[in-house]
């Protein structure tokens, strides 16, 4: 079976027993740059918290075996992992000067008993100057479940561990090579051999100062939260839009939009380069909980900071700049347009002034109908957040509508205020019967603890692969 890129489906193998995923770098015609695999594993909060499961050439295997690597051989044992590993991404780097575009394909095959059960290829001229690639994740969610990625990194894999918490992430993962020698080595680019001294010298900048030009502002092609770090989604950019600019103007353009707008110019601009998606146009929707449960989050602040957070994003992808949203409880009130001058106004300080109106119930679907019908026949994609609280109800109906939607341009980003009853929401990978999928569901505990750069980064890790499903469904142009 051919696994495609985007495609999420469940890992059917024992996964009590040995799983074998084969990982080769088919060089061109060029030969093959100085290059490595690994695996690393990730916990429910999207971070390495824990270096033994980082396994590459240097540190071939976790304390118990349960994820080792030999070469391009990599063994799996799953159900022997503890519960703070939740996901495992398999990723290849490359040492500079060298890029992936030299290799003629990426294969990665997975194997039980000696008895192959999927394949992943992968073309190198699907990518250009990225110096890793994230091949594909394995993940808990109802079993384990298996997502080809397929992005690639500017940054190499140093950015690509340092965005997924890891710290002081191995300069490189190639496997050492007698003679092998790398043209930044020989001018003194590099200190050790690895990645990341070169990366400010060719004008990749790490993430953690404003210093450098960063991985995405000369390129005009970027990073993918989905696979942290470089991450270039292959999709947005070819997708549906026409607005053009590359990653600094859409900053100036935030920026001047508001001075209130100037600190989170800078973040938006590298999210939306993260997937490739500049110079995208589509619709962005803010649709907000304002069940009797989310009290506190009005008072205490947490709902104005969504709604300050969320119009950049408008102001980068649509063409108006202006954000359309909606509040809902028992009923819904959809908002007059938001944007730039009256985004503060658009968000009462106490629930009551919604309840009197809209009830204090969480009628999901009623409020999901009204924005299908907005959206249905939108000649540009729609990119849906979508924040709630837990006790969801109407599960069925809810699918329902994601099914119906799947054939329509609208993309559902769900986020949890908490991290408890969510229901129907940790199962999107499983509902049946969609032209694609059209959702992704992530919760953040405490909304305000969560930095700007890697909030925007979650809100629109699937979004670029949606893009390129939804393209070649023919949901978009």
């Amino acid at each position: 079976m051919k696994l495609q890129k985007g495609q999420r489906i469940p890992l059917e193998l024992d996964t009590s027993s040995v799983i074998e995923v084969s990982l080769t770098a088919e060089p061109s015609g060029g030969g093959a740059p100085v290059h490595g695999f690994v695996c690393a594993g990730v916990d429910e909060a999207g971070k390495i918290s824990d270096r033994r499961f980082l396994v590459y050439h240097s540190q071939p295997s976790s304390p118990g075996g349960e994820v080792a690597l030999s070469g391009g051989r990599l063994t799996l044992k799953l159900d022997s992992l503890p519960d703070t590993v939740n996901k495992l991404v398999i990723a290849i780097g490359v040492d500079p000067p060298g890029t992936v575009s030299q290799f003629a394909s990426l294969r990665a095959e997975i194997i039980q008993n000696g008895a192959p059960w999927g394949q992943i290829e992968l073309a190198g001229g699907e990518f250009s100057r990225e110096r890793a690639v994230s091949i594909a994740e394995i993940y808990r969610k109802n079993g384990w479940r298996i997502a080809v990625i397929a992005s690639g990194f500017f940054g190499g894999i140093t950015e690509l561990l340092t965005l997924f918490g890891c710290q002081d992430p191995p300069p490189s993962v190639a496997i050492p090579s007698p003679g092998a020698r790398n043209d930044s080595q020989s001018n003194g680019a590099q200190d050790s051999g690895g990645t990341a001294a070169s990366e400010n010298a060719s004008g990749t900048a790490d993430r953690s100062g404003s210093a450098g030009t960063g991985a995405n502002s000369s390129s005009g092609a970027g990073q993918n939260e989905g696979t942290p770090g470089g991450g270039r989604a292959q999709s947005g950019s070819s997708s549906s839009g026409t607005r053009g600019g590359d990653r600094v103007d859409l900053e100036r353009r935030i920026g001047e939009s508001s001075p209130d707008m100037r600190p989170l110019a800078r973040p938006v601009a590298d999210a939306v380069a993260f997937g490739s998606m500049e110079g995208l146009t589509a619709k962005v929707a803010l649709v907000i909980d304002a069940c009797a449960a989310m009290r506190p989050l009005y008072e205490d602040g947490t709902v104005r900071s969504i709604v300050n957070k969320t119009v950049p994003l408008a102001l980068g992808f649509d063409d108006d700049g202006v954000l359309d949203m909606w509040y809902f409880a028992s009923k819904f009130r959809k908002m007059p347009p938001v944007n730039a001058g009256n985004y503060t106004n658009m968000t009462p300080h106490q629930l009551k002034q919604l309840s009197d109106d809209i009830g204090s119930g969480a009628h999901i679907p009623r409020v999901m109908k009204d924005v299908i019908q907005e959206y249905k026949a939108s000649a540009v994609p729609a990119f849906v957040l979508f924040f709630l609280r837990g006790g969801i109800l109407r599960s069925g109906a809810i699918q329902k509508l994601l099914v119906e939607s799947s054939s329509m341009p609208i993309f559902w980003q769900f986020i949890g205020l908490g991290s408890e009853g969510f229901g129907v929401l940790n199962a999107l990978d499983t509902i049946r019967g969609r032209k694609c999928d059209n959702a992704n569901f992530f919760t953040v505990a405490n909304f305000g603890s969560v930095p700007d750069g890697e909030l925007f980064r979650r809100m629109l890790s699937t979004f670029p692969v949606w893009l390129s499903d939804a393209k070649a469904n023919g949901i978009i142009r």
